[in-house]
């Protein structure tokens, strides 16, 4: 049985938003499951996906470390997890040890098209912090709700509600039926 909760909606909704703000739909286009980490991998970098998977004890298949590290496959690493009794350390352990790192891509080097709007600061912070490999480190959504990004909707949202609110208590006080008994 896999074990996930609500923070794989919060990863969605990063890329919806990446999505949205950069005018890249979908903002990672990938083949299939493996090529679509590849792609995620190329922005947001392997150093933290890596991390991800020796904190979480998450082996990758060699097909899907050679598309996302951009290594092959060999024998000294195709026994997922397994034991160097020789050398003391995990398989996997000494397979990073020779992994080329991809940095992640600053937000400001992925340029939205020329006619798209500028995008936000706020939006850029909340992209980020959405699109974390590790599900304990992005925000849940009552905290993504109140990041700065949507304080523009909030105050939109009070000030309609209070305009509401004022004809409506307007109106009744000058209704006729409140004259009556």
């Amino acid at each position: 049985m896999t074990a996930y909760d609500y923070s794989v909606d919060l990863w969605a909704a990063g890329c919806i938003l990446a999505g949205l703000l950069f005018w890249r739909e979908p903002f990672f286009r990938g083949r299939d499951n493996v090529d679509q980490l590849a792609k995620v991998a190329g922005i947001l970098g392997t150093e933290d996906l890596a991390a991800y998977c020796r904190k979480y004890g998450v082996v990758l298949r060699p097909d899907v470390r050679g598309a996302v590290f951009g290594t092959s496959s060999d024998s000294d690493t195709e026994s997922e997890g397994g034991r160097d009794e020789a050398k003391g350390t995990t398989k996997m352990a000494a397979m990073e040890r020779n992994v080329p790192r991809k940095r992640k891509r600053p937000w400001r080097d992925i340029p939205p098209p020329a006619d798209a709007p500028p995008i936000p600061p706020e939006g850029i912070d909340l992209v980020d912090r959405l699109l974390r490999y590790d599900h304990a480190e992005r925000p849940t959504a009552v905290e993504a709700m109140a990041h700065p990004f949507f304080d523009e909707v909030r105050e939109t949202i009070e000030r309609e509600w209070a305009e509401e609110n004022a004809a409506r208590e307007e109106k009744e006080v000058t209704s006729p039926s409140n004259f009556l008994q």
